[in-house]
């Protein structure tokens, strides 16, 4: 997660979508005075504000971002990035087999990534909230993982950053085997049984975002019509939540 005073916007960082190439070059790209969660020991960052990023993972849900730091953020322009729901899944896979070591030669790996799947392994990492509040995508940009480079110089010119700021994505693991690599070789992990079940357990990419299938890119995304006005509806009610008088959890 990136926030940036100077240029006023927030990267939300969700996994399996180049995000550490992305916050990379956010950060590069914006200069001094960014803050990152976790928190990296700059000097810039206040004891307000570390204070605030050790309660933030980087990979934090847009909620919580608002709720940790307020309505000073409240009108900073929310990025994203998204991929393939598919195509993340199986990513997702093997990134974490190797890193948890729970794959090896022997794995018969159609059967084993179906039971973690249909077990719920991969919810929080496929989850919406990293970028919606009551359903709805609160972001000004969702930069797409198949249109990375053209995405990325569109918010650079939206949030005014300095002119010739790239992107330069580097795979960070090569963790996949090559017979499942592409829209072909996801495919060899699906039967219809599994990909009703990503359609059903995480509608947002087809509905919200427009994927239709494996190897399927999404529309350009359009913010929602009425984002501000949501967004300073959330704020209201989260400031009527934390009024003294009020004894709830917030």
């Amino acid at each position: 997660m990136i926030i940036s005073r100077e240029y006023r916007f927030i990267y939300i960082k969700t996994m399996k979508t180049a995000g550490s190439t992305l916050a990379a070059a956010f950060r590069g790209a914006a200069g001094e005075g960014v803050l990152r969660a976790p928190r990296d020991g700059d000097d810039h960052a206040t004891p307000m504000d570390n204070e605030k990023l050790d309660q933030l993972g980087q990979h934090a849900f847009l909620r919580k971002t608002y709720k940790v730091f307020g309505p000073e953020i409240s009108a900073f322009r929310v990025v994203t990035s998204e991929r393939n729901p598919f195509d993340k899944l199986v990513s997702a896979y093997f990134f974490r087999g190797k890193r948890l070591e729970y794959l090896s030669a022997d794995t018969d790996y159609r059967a084993d990534f179906a039971n973690r799947l249909r077990a719920g392994e991969y919810d929080r990492i496929m989850s919406p909230k990293y970028y919606t509040l009551s359903g709805k995508i609160l972001a000004d940009h969702v930069i797409r993982y198949e249109h990375l480079h053209e995405d990325f110089a569109e918010v650079v010119r939206d949030l005014g950053l300095p002119a010739g700021s790239v992107v330069s994505h580097t795979l960070k693991t090569d963790t996949r085997p090559d017979l499942y690599r592409g829209a072909k070789g996801v495919q060899r992990l699906f039967d219809d049984e599994l990909v009703a079940l990503v359609q059903a357990r995480f509608p947002h990419y087809f509905g919200l975002l427009g994927y239709q299938g494996i190897g399927s890119g999404c529309p350009k995304f359009v913010p929602h019509a009425r984002l501000k006005a949501k967004r300073a509806r959330f704020f209201k009610r989260q400031t009527a939540k934390t009024a003294p008088d009020d004894q709830g959890e917030t």
